[in-house]
């Protein structure tokens, strides 16, 4: 159903909003947290570090909310800790961890270093490289780089520019 902005709004928008029931994958997420912080003891994560590990087993926001429950209830030591870019990095430990710390400075001297501009810099241009050389070898054939106009059509919304455009079957794709 459309309804105009100055019309009244439709009688569902009035109700209350639909409290969703537990979702029961958050649960399977925490006994396989648990599961694999009994299996690493001495071991110190982050947030998306666990988030990227169970991926394949769940969604990154069914982890995320797990392992907060998990926290809240105790079941694991967490802290939030400020790098030196003074981004704040939340660690996960299992409970009887006692020397987690130098673990946390290794792992967030990682994070930096993989964080730095020049290497992400670095790493974005091979990924530009690799499609450009994978697309052609599946019907894309590249058109035009970083432009803001292409076959008559001009891009004016905002002073972004198409990094590339391709051609796929007789359509343009930008």
């Amino acid at each position: 159903m459309v309804w105009d902005y100055y019309d009244e709004p439709p009688d569902y928008l009035d109700d209350e909003p639909e409290v969703r029931p537990r979702d029961p994958k958050t649960d399977e997420a925490k006994a396989r947290l648990v599961t694999l912080f009994e299996e690493n003891p001495e071991r110190v994560f982050f947030g998306r570090q666990i988030e990227v590990l169970l991926e394949r087993e769940f969604f990154h926001w069914i982890t995320s909310r797990a392992l907060a429950e998990l926290i809240a209830e105790r079941g694991i030591k967490s802290q939030k800790v400020a790098l030196r870019t003074g981004v704040e990095v939340k660690f996960c430990t299992a409970k009887g961890n006692r020397y987690w710390k130098r673990q946390a400075k290794k792992v967030g001297g990682l994070i930096l270093q993989y964080s730095d501009h020049e290497f992400t810099k670095a790493l974005g241009q091979h990924g530009e490289l690799m499609f450009d050389a994978a697309l052609p070898t599946v019907g894309f054939l590249p058109k035009a780089k970083n432009v803001r106009e292409y076959g008559g059509k001009k891009w004016e919304k905002t002073e972004h520019n198409f990094d590339r455009v391709f051609w796929y079957d007789g359509y343009c794709m930008a």
